[in-house]
């Protein structure tokens, strides 16, 4: 048993230590941190949480508050009630560490479909890198949202691969997950819609591709018209604290001038580099230089999910913030480092000038 239970521990040991010291790191910068900064929303993400366990619904000074999440209040709520706010506060902070190292595991298994473990570790180490880690040191939805995208990220990749009834119900499972914590999330479904196109389009058996893909379609375009549906009948706007894209606060110019600012802020972001291997990996998917339909599936989800977020988050920030908003953006910078580490690991391939 021990023999056969080797090549497993030697497969996860390496991610689990990374995990491990990303925890410790993280928590400990996290701790330093000895209070609010974000204004109010730390304070109500708090309040949502110790009222849903004490009360058994969200309640903010005697009122009922509209939607802004339910799996972080339910993630923070917890230590808050039951340690006190000063330890409970530390506590929290600390389980924040653990659950943002976690992106680190579907990084990994991301990119272990394209390369060898030891180049997706490094890509898994690159994910837990990012100076947006440190919102580790704040009660916000990002925590969540981080391996939750990953996560669904990966599994996006792998039914565009094996479409599956089972790994479908998955990702469709997956994105609402990451919805309920962060409204942003809904946007993982017209990324997914787009990740198909691009698979379809870029397979020899495009139809069939699809067909075989229905029922997430299917099930997608019914959610979009219950959500809608139950919006209108409840008085609210769909996309939540996002409405602002759709407000019309901004000329075309502005949009296109944020646009052009958030997308050069990706670059810097994942350091350029991987943005270069990104499209010189789907200029060879292109071309049928590489056809590997697991390198197909990652620079599909890719491309889907950078096309949808990028424009939605330049015209939110536009709207309403007037400034970069890269904690709305950083999440996309693991599905580059996995497409840098596919490229390195075929020989850094690129076109003669």
């Amino acid at each position: 048993m021990g023999i056969r239970s080797s090549p497993a521990l030697a497969k996860w040991a390496s991610p689990a230590l990374l995990i491990g010291v990303s925890s410790a790191v993280w928590a400990w910068e996290g701790l330093r941190v000895h209070g609010p900064w974000f204004i109010p929303d730390e304070v109500v993400y708090a309040e949502l949480g110790k009222s849903l366990y004490r009360l058994g619904h969200f309640e903010i000074l005697g009122a009922r508050p509209g939607f802004f999440s339910l799996l972080y209040p339910l993630f923070v709520g917890p230590p808050l009630l039951l340690a006190g706010i000063e330890r409970g506060y530390a506590v929290a902070k600390e389980l924040q560490a653990v659950a943002m190292s976690l992106a680190a595991l579907p990084v990994y298994c991301l990119a272990c479909s394209v390369v060898s473990r030891r180049w997706a570790l490094v890509a898994a180490a690159l994910a837990l890198a990012l100076p947006a880690l440190a919102l580790t040191g704040f009660l916000m939805t990002e925590v969540l949202f981080y391996p939750l995208f990953c996560l669904t990220a990966w599994l996006m990749a792998r039914v565009l691969v094996r479409p599956t009834l089972g790994l479908q119900v998955l990702v469709l499972g997956s994105i609402l997950l990451t919805a309920l914590t962060r409204l942003q999330g809904l946007f993982l479904a017209p990324a997914f819609l787009v990740a198909v196109s691009l698979a379809a389009g870029l397979s020899r058996t495009g139809l069939r591709f699809l067909l075989r893909l229905a029922p997430s379609i299917a099930a997608l375009a019914l959610g979009a018209v219950l959500w809608l549906g139950l919006a209108l009948a409840t008085g609210r706007n769909p996309l939540g604290a996002y409405e602002v894209t759709l407000s019309g606060r901004y000329t075309a110019s502005q949009a296109l001038r944020f646009l052009v600012y958030h997308a050069a802020d990706l670059v810097l972001l994942t350091g350029v580099v991987p943005v270069v291997a990104l499209v010189l990996l789907t200029v060879s998917v292109v071309l049928r230089r590489e056809t590997a339909p697991e390198v197909v599936a990652l620079v599909a989800v890719t491309i889907g999910t950078t096309v949808v977020f990028v424009p939605f988050v330049a015209v939110y920030a536009t709207g309403f913030t007037g400034r970069i908003a890269e904690r709305n953006l950083f999440f996309l910078a693991p599905l580059f480092f996995a497409s840098f580490v596919a490229w390195l690991r075929r020989g850094a391939p690129r076109p003669p000038l």
